[in-house]
């Protein structure tokens, strides 16, 4: 039979750069469809355990949810709250039940997590700044004129 396609697995925000203890969402997607499924997450190469979802793993708090159940063509590891051990290098694979025997794929490309946040941490940042300065504003739709403000 053929060899199952690779997973895709997404990181949210993007490129895997986050604030330490802001949230980080993993979620690895099938290309294809199949009635039975399981996922598998790793970090640094080694296996996250769904089933311990919400447990410790090497000091970091994982909750893995799967939509629908096995159902659904992708899962996602949920990391609540970043510390600087979360970093790290992040892939999934999956497997498939083919007849009643499960046929594991190739592992997903390596999505690289790196926390930042050490200038938080100490009094480099200038006191007048707010936590609406650092987010960025939504950029506006096209073809709206953005006034200028005369600073």
């Amino acid at each position: 039979s053929d060899p199952l396609p690779q997973p895709t697995l997404n990181v949210d925000p993007p490129l895997g750069v986050v604030r330490e203890g802001g949230a980080v969402l993993l979620s690895c997607v099938v290309p294809v469809d199949a009635v039975h499924w399981r996922f598998h997450f790793y970090k640094d190469s080694v296996q996250i355990i769904p089933r311990d979802a919400g447990s410790e793993h090497s000091g970091v708090v994982y909750s893995t949810m799967e939509t629908g159940g096995h159902l659904s063509n992708w899962s996602m590891l949920y990391i609540p709250q970043t510390t600087q051990k979360s970093a790290g290098e992040y892939a999934c694979e999956y497997e498939e039940d083919v007849s009643g025997q499960w046929i594991l794929s190739p592992k997903s490309e390596v999505v690289n997590v790196e926390v930042t946040g050490e200038i938080l941490h100490h009094s480099k940042c200038p006191s007048n700044i707010t936590k609406s300065s650092i987010h960025p504003k939504l950029p506006p739709t096209t073809g709206q004129k953005v006034p200028h403000s005369n600073l």
